[in-house]
């Protein structure tokens, strides 16, 4: 009798553990942040490496994350020296408030303005990639409704302007992404291991041909964009029951993300070929592309974001 009452006393033991690290995590809003950062952004990065070779991408994508962890540092430094900002207007504010009164004023809303636009565009290439997704899962019908259908259902969506409950719904938005792109890199790895390997599209360590200034402008870019999710750090900051577990929440926030780029589209690029597309899980068959897109919509449809 003593050796089931100990293995229960074990299980039990392990599912209050487990409870109390999901209890911590949920309490440094890091899903929330997860969510925010790994999104849409990780699609694009197997065709960037397509365009200025696998060394060279993969330099920029941990050069570019690490620059990402210093600057999130310092927004934590920030809000910690002024705990009344809760956005980056405030934050303007404070910053060109030594000019004077008016400049304050001017800094706030530049910053207000920027965040808006910031946020504006983020909600179109989701918009754009759900017309994608779409007509890929139900086929070719006209893009301009699905982009209508797509802008009333975010905007509805939206609605309730309270981050209540958000980091439940990031857990979901944060996995199904991971998940779709994992579905992505084992259907090419399966069916496609030639094409990229030595077959017609075969990958390349470094650039063949000089590639034109736009597409090495757009492949950095979309780097950057992966990285974006800076425009919220205040809010989730501001969200901390502790603010100084900042730091904490943003070190493994940046380990996931930096690996999980790395390793998705280095692995996808290498597969998949020069050929590969953006976003990367139109890169395999159609059959394996539904699948991906239907598990990545709560990802695509992620209107939290802009709250």
């Amino acid at each position: 009798m003593e050796e089931p009452i100990l293995v229960a006393m074990q299980c039990h033991y392990a599912c209050k553990l487990l409870y109390s690290a999901v209890t911590k995590l949920l309490q440094l809003r890091l899903t929330f942040q997860q969510a925010e950062t790994i999104s849409l952004g990780i699609l694009s990065l197997p065709a960037t490496l397509a365009v200025v070779g696998i060394i060279p991408g993969v330099l920029l994508i941990l050069g570019l994350g690490m620059l990402a962890t210093y600057t999130g540092y310092v927004y934590g430094q920030f809000r910690n020296s002024h705990p009344s900002v809760t956005g980056i207007g405030d934050a303007f504010q404070i910053l060109f408030s030594p000019l004077g009164p008016r400049w304050g004023k001017f800094g706030r809303g530049l910053g207000d303005i920027g965040q808006l636009l910031f946020m504006l565009f983020l909600m179109a290439s989701h918009i754009l990639t759900f017309v994608i997704a779409f007509e890929t899962i139900l086929g070719r019908i006209c893009s301009i409704w699905w982009g209508v259908i797509a802008m009333v259902l975010f905007l509805v969506l939206g609605l309730p302007r309270t981050l209540k409950c958000m980091s439940y719904m990031s857990i979901f938005s944060a996995a199904s992404v991971t998940i779709a792109v994992g579905i992505t890199m084992i259907a090419l790895g399966v069916s496609k291991p030639s094409t990229g390997l030595n077959g017609t599209n075969p990958y390349h360590l470094w650039p063949v041909n000089p590639p034109p200034f736009y597409k090495v402008f757009i492949s950095v870019t979309n780097i950057v964009f992966a990285y974006a999710g800076h425009a919220a750090f205040f809010t989730f900051i501001t969200e901390l029951k502790d603010p100084r577990d900042f730091p904490k929440s943003l070190a493994l926030l940046q380990t996931v993300d930096i690996s999980l780029y790395a390793l998705s589209a280095c692995v996808i690029y290498v597969f998949a070929g020069a050929g590969v597309k953006s976003p990367a899980l139109s890169s395999t068959s159609h059959r394996v592309q539904m699948a991906a897109w239907i598990v990545a919509l709560p990802t695509v449809s992620r209107t939290h974001v802009a709250h």
